[in-house]
C-alpha cells in the first residue's frame, strides 16, 4: 500500500478478477467488474470487494497506471488464392486510419511514463503480420488502443475491413471446413479397382 501499485479510477487484474478500481479502504478495495461473461472487457455492472491481503498474495496487474493504452491484436484470415498483399494494405489503412486520431495523445503519454518508467516503445504504428494456417492465410494485426475502449476500437477496424473487403472481387474470408469423400460415387471400376473420376478432387 505504501508504494501504491493501484488508485481509484485505475483499471487492475487481482487475483484473476478484472475491474476498475472504485473504493480504496484499509482492508479492502472494491472494484466495479469488467470481462466474465461480458465479451472485451466491459462492465457486468457487479462491484466486487477483494481483500487488500491479495496485493501481496499474489499477482497483480495495473492496465491505466502511467500508459493508459494497452497493445491489442486480432487474426483476420483469407483464402489462400486471396490477394493477401491487398487485404494486408487494407487492413494497415483502417488501423492507421484510428491510430491517427489518438497518436498525439500516446506520445504525450510515452513522454510523460518515461519520467517515472524505465519503459521504451521504438514502434508505436499499428503492424500487420503475416502467418500462414491450415486454412488461409492469416494477417494478424497488433495496435494501441485506450484501455478502456479496446471493444470499440475493435468494431470501427473491423467494420471498415469488411467493408473495404466487400469492393475487392479477390479477396475472400476463409474459415476451416470439413470435406467428406465418398469412395463409390468419386471414384470408377476398373479391372484393377476403381480410380478416380476425371475432375473430381479426392483425398485420402
Amino acid at each position: 500500500m505504501i508504494k501504491k501499485p493501484f488508485d481509484v479510477g485505475d483499471r487492475i487484474e487481482i487475483s484473476g478478477l478484472l475491474g476498475d478500481v472504485i473504493d480504496i479502504r484499509v482492508f479492502q478495495t472494491s472494484v466495479l467488474e469488467v470481462g466474465n461473461w461480458v465479451g472485451a472487457e466491459q462492465s457486468t455492472g457487479r462491484i466486487l470487494n477483494v481483500p487488500n491481503s491479495a496485493v501481496f498474495r499474489g499477482f497483480n496487474a495495473n492496465y491505466t497506471q502511467g500508459f493508459p493504452f494497452i497493445w491489442s491484436e486480432q487474426t483476420i484470415v483469407v483464402t489462400l488464392e486471396s490477394d493477401w498483399k491487398r487485404a494486408k494494405e487494407i487492413i494497415s489503412k483502417q488501423a492507421e486510419e484510428e491510430a491517427d486520431k489518438i497518436e498525439s495523445e500516446v506520445r504525450r503519454q510515452i513522454e510523460a511514463m518515461r519520467g517515472r518508467y524505465a519503459i521504451r516503445y521504438d514502434h508505436l504504428r499499428p503492424t500487420v503480420y503475416t502467418h500462414i494456417a491450415d486454412h488461409g492465410v492469416a494477417l494478424t494485426l497488433r495496435y494501441l488502443c485506450p484501455a478502456r475502449k479496446r471493444r470499440g476500437f475493435a468494431h470501427l477496424i473491423n467494420e471498415g475491413i469488411l467493408k473495404d473487403f466487400a469492393r475487392e472481387d479477390s479477396i475472400t474470408l476463409a474459415y476451416p471446413t470439413t470435406r467428406f469423400y465418398d469412395t463409390f460415387r468419386e471414384t470408377r471400376p476398373t479391372g484393377r479397382g476403381r480410380e478416380p473420376l476425371e475432375g473430381v478432387e479426392t483425398s485420402a
